[in-house]
């Protein structure tokens, strides 16, 4: 039996993919430059560039250039095109992420698991220091803004409990996920971000009834009586987090209908206008580039530099509505958003296929991320995290696709 020896490129990809998976939370400009040298690695070797053939093989690969060439199309009815062009770009991550599929086996790709999840140890642990001992710096998400931040920890917290073995209450590697496992949900409950603890509760049910094999019902009264408990010791005991909700609660029951902006408000505001969009442009959108020419429309220049000083709209090229399905129907219409959604359908049925529980994890974080942000559109440090790890994921839990 002769036992192929691996290339350069190989062992160089076996350094650089861990590498690119423990810079991911941490350094947005290093993680492009790892990036490109995976991708120069695997198209100058030709083993690795003949693995490229493969890309139709791979479900997730296919829906991350769905993603990428719905962009791509939206420019051929746009009228706004340089900014349609600065939009494509932030979106030639996906690309990548269809590419760096193929060169993915399960051995690195388990062991860039593990990179990432130390990575994001020492965030958490930088984000305790900066929130108890600098307190002049005014963050608790040190590398990523507080909403990727929030959706990460929540995705780890429930990574960590999946990889908790039943019947083993006292092992080592219980007892070690465990102690991650609250380490993440104290920072998250630390953290400015509120959507990861909104996700918290939803993936809970889904570890209950995937991993624990307890029914729906069960899991979800559980998990209803678990949160009341946790989230009532966190107003308690967290300043910020009894902050978030104060604030929620006076939204609700002072800002809404008083005419004011606020969180909460700005985006049911932004919401209802982008849904007027929509009325007007039903089929195909308004295009890649021409979201906010759209508002500018709608709204007046007056109007709409309002709503950016109070809201936030994004860059002035590319409207942040702070809902990623609302976005896409509002660039693509509901042909373009029925793409979107093949997209969605074909890496949740690609992780139901293969059972791969953090595949649905990382899902469900994601898709309520995208519920009150664009976290798979916009932001490029989430887009970045969202590919990348989907990716070692499918490769970590998949026996048969690298047998070429």
């Amino acid at each position: 039996m002769v036992i192929a020896t691996p290339s350069i490129s190989e062992r160089s990809l076996a350094l650089l993919i861990p590498a690119l998976a423990f810079a991911i939370t941490l350094h947005t400009s290093l993680s492009y430059a790892l990036a490109l040298l995976i991708l120069l690695l695997g198209m100058w070797d030709t083993h690795l560039r003949q693995r490229t053939r493969t890309i139709p093989s791979h479900p997730i690969a296919i829906a991350f250039l769905l993603i990428f060439a719905l962009h791509a199309a939206g420019l051929l009815w746009t009228e706004a095109y340089p900014e349609g062009l600065r939009i494509l770009s932030k979106q030639k991550i996906y690309v990548f992420a269809a590419l760096f599929v193929v060169f993915l086996d399960k051995d690195i790709a388990q062991k860039s698991i593990v990179a990432l999840i130390a990575a994001i140890f020492f965030s958490e642990f930088v984000s305790l220091y900066w929130i108890f001992y600098a307190p002049e710096r005014d963050s608790s998400s040190p590398f990523m803004h507080h909403m990727h931040y929030s959706l990460v920890l929540c995705f780890t917290a429930a990574y960590l409990i999946h990889l908790i073995v039943p019947g083993q209450r006292l092992c080592a590697h219980n007892l070690a996920c465990s102690a991650g496992t609250l380490l993440t949900v104290c920072v998250m409950f630390l953290n400015k971000g509120r959507i990861g603890l909104l996700a918290l509760p939803v993936v809970a049910v889904i570890l209950a009834v995937d991993k624990f094999k307890l029914a729906f019902w069960r899991a979800a009264v559980a998990v209803l009586a678990l949160s009341a408990c946790v989230f009532t010791l966190a107003y308690l005991g967290s300043a910020p987090f009894q902050a978030r909700i104060d604030a929620a609660v006076y939204e609700f029951t002072e800002v809404l209908g008083s005419g004011k902006r606020d969180s909460i408000t700005c985006r049911l505001e932004m919401w209802q206008y982008s849904l007027q969009i929509v009325a007007h442009e039903p089929l195909l959108g308004v295009g890649t580039g021409d979201s906010m020419p759209a508002m500018a429309n709608l709204l007046g220049a007056e109007a709409l530099d309002a709503l950016h000083a109070h809201c936030g709209l994004g860059h002035r090229y590319q409207l942040n509505v702070h809902n990623n399905f609302i976005l896409m129907l509002l660039q693509f219409g509901v042909v373009g958003f029925a793409v979107f959604l093949l997209a969605l359908w074909l890496l949740l049925r690609t992780a139901i296929a293969h059972n791969n529980h953090p595949m649905k994890l990382l899902l469900a974080v994601t898709g309520i991320g995208m519920l009150t942000a664009s976290p798979v559109s916009i932001h490029i440090k989430y887009m970045f995290f969202f590919t990348v790890v989907l990716s070692l994921l499918y490769a970590a839990g998949d026996t048969e696709k690298n047998s070429d």
